[in-house]
């Protein structure tokens, strides 16, 4: 995937696996992905920095080339074009750990990368709909903000466990 990226120049490339992969190892003290390092359409971190989780490289992204990541959620905040690898050749049509699979088309090698990035751009209104659908169905998003919500389902537990503490209690003491 990396050489066919690097043969090509239609395209700036964000290269940030997962942070665990490289274990935030620098490109230069890591030999497989060195060559790519000094390549001006390649920006390669290998978890050294934030950006890989802080959505960064996901807001900047205009494609999302992948396998299986939670992370095309965050991509997909605005629908875009996907694609996708199936490098380990899984049988994931009907099976809901890939439903992510069903936002853009599914390669099952990367035979003509370049090409299949291209395709993916012009054949995304065919995904746009399940894309949306796929967001609105993974985040609960509302008037409120986020961490409101969780202080109030955090203080609505509290409160329910404090209520039926006291009713054990009152229950043991014959009240």
């Amino acid at each position: 995937i990396l050489d066919a990226l690097a043969d090509q120049t239609d395209y700036n490339v964000i290269f940030a696996p997962h942070v665990r992969l490289f274990s935030g190892r620098p490109v230069a003290a890591t030999p497989e992905i060195r060559p790519y390092a000094d390549l001006a359409h390649m920006h390669l971190d290998l978890g050294e920095t934030n950006r890989a989780v802080d959505m960064t490289y996901t807001r900047a992204a205009d494609i999302y080339l992948g396998d299986v990541s939670s992370q095309v959620y965050e991509f997909l905040r605005r629908p875009k074009p996907c694609l996708f690898l199936n490098a380990h050749g899984a049988a994931w049509r009907g099976d809901e750990s890939y439903r992510h699979w069903r936002y853009g088309p599914v390669l099952d090698s990367p035979d003509d990368l370049v090409e299949q990035i291209s395709r993916a751009r012009f054949t995304h209104g065919a995904y746009r709909a399940e894309q949306a659908d796929g967001f609105t169905q993974t985040y609960d998003l509302s008037g409120a903000s986020s961490s409101a919500r969780a202080a109030e389902a955090i203080a609505s537990l509290l409160n329910s466990t404090a209520a039926d503490l006291n009713s054990t209690v009152g229950r043991a003491a014959g009240l």
